[in-house]
């Protein structure tokens, strides 16, 4: 075996231990915290909308975009917008909330989409399990957000 191959080995196992031995009320926690995350991103983002993924460019960066249902911003029947890369191939924590702050996008799929300046802060899967808040509770939060400041605002269905 090589050395290589032996130390990803001891790498995998140590994180799958490590995740597997959490605290019973981190999940609670962790949802709370996407609560927040939810809300923070809700307040500074320019565009929120549900839409489906038509393309992405040659070099995935850029996904055009079919916008189904908008919750904040101008509106917009499709846009295109900008992935960030920080967590789109690494192996993270153990927590939902990680993985909740992704913009990996495939095309033929649909997601909640944040977007700041072209590019996006969230893109968050329509199906998900209980490890996340539910896309209900997730559009109650921007609702809820947008309320309280207010901002121009362009509730649409398309």
């Amino acid at each position: 075996m090589k050395i290589s191959t032996f130390l990803f080995l001891i790498f995998v196992s140590a994180y799958s231990w490590a995740c597997s031995h959490t605290d019973p009320d981190a999940p609670r926690r962790d949802r709370l915290f996407q609560r927040e995350l939810a809300a923070e991103y809700a307040g500074t983002a320019d565009f929120i909308y549900i839409a489906d993924v038509k393309r992405l460019n040659a070099n995935g960066v850029e996904a055009e975009l079919e916008i189904v249902e908008q919750f904040k911003g101008d509106p917009v029947t499709t846009q295109t917008a900008i992935r960030k890369w920080q967590f789109d191939n690494e192996i993270g924590g153990c927590s939902s909330s990680f993985f909740f702050q992704k913009t990996n996008v495939a095309a033929g799929y649909r997601y909640i989409v944040y977007v700041k300046n072209g590019k996006m802060l969230r893109a968050g899967d329509i199906e998900r399990d209980s490890t996340y808040i539910s896309l209900r509770d997730e559009i109650k939060i921007i609702k809820k957000v947008i309320s309280d400041k207010p901002q121009n605002i362009a509730p649409q269905k398309n």
